[in-house]
């Protein structure tokens, strides 16, 4: 077994881990330690039925936005706009033109103003659970979605860049 001299996870792993792992806890590796067990999954093929998930694992994500919705989903709003503009914006690639003018106008349409980075990440499931129209700016959070969407969502992403040039 792992000692418990090693220390916690940081606190955004714990976060997504206790969320999606509660019975199990996030620790930080940071030298040589030896395990009892250590499990790896195998390869996976992506066959027939890929994206609609295995039946253990539909009901795994079935548990999650269930857990999610009880805990936040009296609070989520019917539209909502997933923001880049809280992140760090260092790099051109990691910016939406105009995204200050975009959140302003969706405000005024009655969109709720996300930014992920600043609420736990079991309120970010809840809220793309609960949502009825939902726009991304693109990024990381529009990858987790899929966990807990529903096929009766309108949803859209703003992208960051061209998929393709032309030439």
């Amino acid at each position: 077994p792992l000692h418990t001299d090693h220390p916690p996870a940081p606190s955004f792993v714990r976060d997504v881990f206790g969320t999606l792992a509660p019975k199990h806890r996030a620790i930080a590796v940071k030298r040589s330690a030896y395990v009892k067990t250590l499990i790896v999954p195998r390869p996976h093929r992506l066959g027939i039925g890929y994206l609609a998930g295995t039946g253990p694992v539909r009901r795994w994500l079935a548990d999650i936005k269930h857990r999610c919705l009880e805990a936040f989903g009296k609070d989520v709003p019917q539209r909502v706009y997933v923001s880049r503009a809280g992140l760090d914006q260092t790099s051109p690639f990691a910016k939406i033109l105009y995204e200050e003018w975009i959140e302003a106008y969706l405000q005024a349409e009655g969109y709720f103003i996300m930014r992920p980075e600043t609420m736990p990440f079991a309120r970010q499931l809840a809220m793309y659970a609960g949502a009825q129209q939902l726009i991304f700016a693109e990024g990381s959070t529009g990858h987790v979605y899929p966990m807990v969407g529903r096929p009766d969502q309108k949803v859209m992403f703003i992208l960051r860049r061209a998929l393709a040039t032309i030439s």
